[in-house]
């Protein structure tokens, strides 16, 4: 879901006052991140999605679909003035990111994972591949249905038309745990969504990216809740969802959760 805002009181040709970038998964808030910041300040959710994801899928931009530095994959993301840009994509162009812009910090918000690959699976629900075509081959690369398969405990999955329990827990993990590995502390705030809105988790966000909390929208801390009528727990035992999840991001969880300044 693209979203985009330019707030009156500055003009868009001006030099961004900061540059911070959401890296999260998708369904941790990314969005809402994104509202947050668009009050007052040049705010995007998914800016140039679909060539992003070409750029990276195509043969002579990349290999094996992850993004590389190709010469207009650089021109994009040199040409970005937004001052918050908060996408899922974010995360593989970290590196580039950070060549390109060394002010940049970056927010990782996170959720546990029980509940992220619940609110996965929802959202892929009503995704279908015929109508989804970029994100589901980017998703392919992602969750590697060629290395991870279903099983008998899962097979619900693949006869609805998604991925394999491991495989999105596989991504979960990886992806998180290299965001961490990659970004220097002073270059990173990891923050869990379901606390986007209290005020105390505010002004740590706003004080990291260097504005009065007041800057901050706390009415758009949680965006785009999804109603759709998709329990993952009606295909996949929840004591296999939970006993997956701690296997694969047990570690990576109480990691995340350390960042995030949760309790223990």
């Amino acid at each position: 879901m693209v979203a985009n805002y330019l707030p009156a009181d500055y003009p868009p040709d001006a030099p961004p006052r900061f540059r911070l970038y959401g890296i999260g998964l998708g369904k941790t808030g990314t969005i809402s991140l994104c509202g947050m910041f668009g009050g007052h300040f040049r705010s995007t959710h998914e800016p140039d999605w679909r060539r992003l994801i070409r750029l990276a899928l195509h043969p002579d931009g990349s290999r094996a679909g992850d993004f590389f530095f190709s010469a207009p994959l650089q021109a994009l993301v040199a040409g970005w003035q937004w001052e918050m840009n908060s996408s899922t994509l974010n995360y593989h162009l970290v590196p580039l990111i950070r060549r390109l812009q060394p002010e940049a910090k970056f927010v990782l918000t996170v959720r546990e994972p029980v509940s992220w690959v619940a609110s996965m699976c929802r959202h892929e629900s009503t995704r279908p591949r015929s109508t989804h075509w970029d994100w589901w081959e980017l998703r392919r690369f992602r969750f590697r249905p060629d290395l991870y398969r279903h099983g008998r405990a899962d097979a619900a999955l693949e006869r609805a038309g998604l991925f394999s329990l491991e495989g999105y827990l596989r991504w979960y993990a990886r992806q998180n745990r290299k965001a961490m590995e990659m970004l220097p502390a002073d270059t990173l705030l990891v923050v869990a969504v379901d606390r986007l809105s209290h005020p105390d988790e505010i002004a740590r966000l706003a004080a990291f990216a260097g504005v009065a909390p007041d800057r901050l929208a706390r009415e758009r801390a949680h965006l785009h809740v999804s109603d759709t009528p998709f329990d993952l727990f009606d295909l996949v035992d929840r004591r296999t969802v939970e006993a997956a999840a701690e296997a694969i991001c047990g570690d990576v969880w109480q990691a995340l959760r350390r960042r995030a300044g949760l309790a223990p």
